[in-house]
């Protein structure tokens, strides 16, 4: 599967994300590196949340999100968010989502770690062949991970 890695999800942030002061509501990071890293999924693995849960033959359900917040994002604000996979272990992996404002000011860095698992079974079980293969080849066309100040 080609990707033009890294990948890099625009969006805008609307009013309902916000506090009545205009600031973002801080739970909504967390959906902005969700959104992100379901946006990837599909890109990288050719499938789907809805897709996989359907198809029924591996899961992806969310072990971690974390979220650390460096410059506020406000109402209409564009930001950018590109996406990383920073670590691939036996039976998971952890994608780091970077979040800069239009203006490219560092706003947001999340961590998502994925564990693969057997739905029939909600145990966790090895990455198959083909994420092991498209993890590695995104991992290596993004390059090196850009240092985080």
């Amino acid at each position: 599967m080609t990707t033009n890695a890294p990948i890099c999800i625009t969006a805008r942030v609307r009013f309902g994300d916000c506090d009545p002061a205009g600031i973002v509501f801080t739970p909504r990071y967390g959906g902005f590196v969700f959104e992100a890293a379901e946006t990837w999924l599909e890109a990288v693995m050719g499938l789907s949340v809805h897709q996989q849960l359907n198809k029924g033959e591996i899961g992806t359900p969310v072990r971690s999100l974390t979220t650390d917040l460096h410059r506020s994002l406000r109402p209409g604000d564009r930001f950018a968010s590109t996406v990383y996979v920073e670590a691939i272990g036996r039976t998971s992996f952890r994608l780091l989502v970077i979040g800069r404002r239009g203006d490219g000011v560092l706003s947001f860095v999340g961590r998502m770690t994925c564990v693969t698992t057997d739905p029939s079974h909600r145990s966790a079980m090895p990455l198959s062949e083909m994420y092991q293969q498209r993890l590695t080849q995104y991992q290596a066309d993004c390059g090196d991970i850009p240092a985080i100040a």
